[in-house]
């Protein structure tokens, strides 16, 4: 018994890992990447998921954090955001993630912040995520 504990243990450690190595080394080649903002066209933005990948959210997907936690439940896409649904929010209101914070999207939508980012970071409006429409 403790055995198997102990295997399903690092096999968690290990993903975490996995994970947070990922994400250390998306923030590592951004960094060494030699795109800044004035190269960019106006109606160009650089997000942390394929343009293809956001238009694969769908309502009702739950929204994970970097971290592991679920932060939310997609209720729509919004100018460029992702409103979350009320019914899962700690205050009961809706609440707006920029699409840039997504880091992939499979049966769930990934961010590339953690759940403590997320909660700090989020906003109470689609246009106070200062986003482009999509």
């Amino acid at each position: 018994m403790i055995a198997t504990a102990g295997i399903a243990v690092n096999d968690v450690l290990t993903r975490q890992y996995a994970n947070v190595k990922a994400g250390r080394d998306r923030v590592r080649d951004l960094r060494n990447s030699h795109i800044s903002s004035a190269d960019l066209d106006e109606n160009e933005s650089v997000t942390g998921a394929e343009s293809a990948e956001i238009e694969n959210i769908r309502e009702e997907m739950d929204v994970i954090a970097s971290c592991g936690k679920k932060i939310g439940v997609v209720d729509h896409l919004e100018a460029g955001t992702i409103k979350l649904t009320r019914n899962d929010s700690p205050d009961n209101l809706h609440h707006y993630l920029p699409a840039n914070w997504v880091s992939k999207v499979d049966t769930r939508v990934h961010l590339n912040k953690n759940s403590r980012e997320t909660e700090l970071d989020w906003k109470d409006s689609a246009s106070a995520c200062g986003c482009a429409t999509f």
